[in-house]
């Protein structure tokens, strides 16, 4: 490593101060995205379905997934950028580094060591590269996201297109992995007449065709970005290295992902309640059930009463509208109600509906649960129109009377109707909430 003079080594040295002082300001801001992306995935999956839903959840898939990407990434980098600075200290106090002479080794420590042992300078050097390789190397992964969420996008804009036009949502999975398999194919032929090239010489029409290809290809896919960053490491290392490296970074990615998943769900753990039950139904209190015992700020996405005690006249029951769950069920359960408006992006005239539409659609609405109190079927909630003020989840809300009650325990169980078409699954999804009077 050629020296440096002292004014560019002190710029040197301030940059990679600057640099570390920057990681630990990332990593710790970085530390609450997953949580802040859960809060969001659970406040905003109930509001759509659908395509609507591929596109929230791709969000937030690919959100995770680059979330967990650079705190690993920025952390590895405070880690190295932290042990530079420590070795850069020890070399100060001592310039000489390890003094062999004074080592009582054997013959065996010695011939190893001899071969392996790195100077501090060495070291130095090596931990420096190692530490800004992976700052480029973070962006290489984010654009190699950011190339993957646009082509998503424009495939999910094409098949609404498709949907709008024809009006038949059948043709929108296909149209989104016919585009996935329309960019595989391009891109292959365009791989597949470089490689050619290599050996013979091309004809004309066959090579402009490739070269528009990546011209057009070029810009969208920040193919202008990506390829600088990915020649340079591919060029100074290994190319199969660097790929291998992208592949296994990504797939280690996912895993990380799967498993916080899992360990939100309680599928995966560490602790020893052997004898507690995850999922009690009725001999179990949750939080997510009850407004006054949710953390503040957190969306009703659950069916929820005021409270664990109910003290007033009324049981105030509040059922979110799922859409992706709600909207299949009100097409199986009442195919003659038609929907008010579109799914997704729309444009609504204002205006109020006419009454014997609410009333129809309410109607639907009353048949897609059933609402049971201390094993009594209640078969006119009265529901209402209402947007919950956590999270402004809308759904339906009754206040069930509840002056009749005697003293003691009390269990109302809210529990989705069956769809005709679905075979029936061994998940209990009904709703078990306990309060007491």
């Amino acid at each position: 490593m050629p020296e440096r003079d002292p004014e560019a080594k002190a710029l040197f040295q301030l940059t990679r101060e600057m640099e570390l002082l920057i990681s630990a300001a990332l990593v710790f801001a970085l530390l609450q995205l997953p949580a802040a992306l859960d809060d969001w995935f659970a406040a905003n999956s109930l509001h759509v379905g659908g395509v609507s839903f591929f596109t929230v959840f791709v969000v937030y898939y690919v959100g995770k997934l680059v979330a967990y990407g650079l705190i690993v990434a920025i952390s590895a980098h405070f880690l190295l950028r932290g042990f530079w600075v420590a070795i850069m200290s020890l070399r100060s106090v001592y310039p000489g580094g390890v003094d062999r002479e004074k080592l009582e080794q054997g013959e065996i420590y010695r011939k190893f060591y001899d071969e392996r042992l790195m100077t501090l300078n060495e070291l130095e050097d090596r931990v420096d590269r190692m530490a800004a390789s992976i700052f480029a190397f973070v962006f290489l992964f984010l654009l190699l996201f950011l190339m993957l969420i646009v082509c998503a996008l424009a495939a999910m804009v094409l098949a609404l297109i498709v949907a709008k036009v024809t009006g038949d949502d059948s043709y929108i999975g296909p149209v989104v992995i016919g585009s996935f398999v329309l960019y595989l194919v391009l891109q292959s032929y365009v791989a597949l007449v470089d490689k050619i090239s290599k050996t013979k010489p091309l004809a004309p029409k066959v090579e402009g065709s490739a070269m528009r290809l990546m011209r057009w290809m070029y810009y969208p896919t920040f193919n202008f970005l990506y390829a600088p960053v990915f020649f340079t490491f591919s060029t100074n290392t290994s190319r199969r290295r660097m790929t291998a490296l992208l592949i296994a970074f990504l797939y280690s990615m996912i895993a990380v992902f799967m498993f916080s998943i899992f360990l939100a769900r309680g599928i995966i753990g560490f602790d020893s309640y052997s004898y507690y039950p995850s999922q009690a139904r009725e001999a179990q209190l949750r939080a997510v059930h009850y407004d006054s015992l949710r953390a503040e700020g957190t969306a009703a996405t659950a069916p929820s009463i005021q409270s664990d005690v109910v003290e007033g006249p009324y049981v105030r029951l509040f059922i979110p509208y799922n859409a992706r769950e709600d909207n299949e069920r009100m097409r199986a359960l009442c195919p003659g109600v038609k929907p008010v408006r579109a799914d997704g992006m729309f444009v609504a005239p204002r205006g109020t509906l006419a009454k014997e539409r609410v009333d129809e659609i309410a109607a639907c609405f009353e048949r897609i649960y059933t609402i049971e109190l201390d094993g009594r079927r209640i078969e006119k909630p009265g529901f209402l129109f209402y947007r919950h003020p956590e999270g402004r989840i809308a759904g339906r809300l009754a206040l069930l009377p509840a002056s009749s009650l005697v003293a003691g325990r009390h269990l109302l169980i809210v529990r989705p109707a069956p769809l005709p078409d679905r075979k029936k699954d061994a998940r209990d999804d009904a709703a078990y909430i306990p309060f007491w009077r």
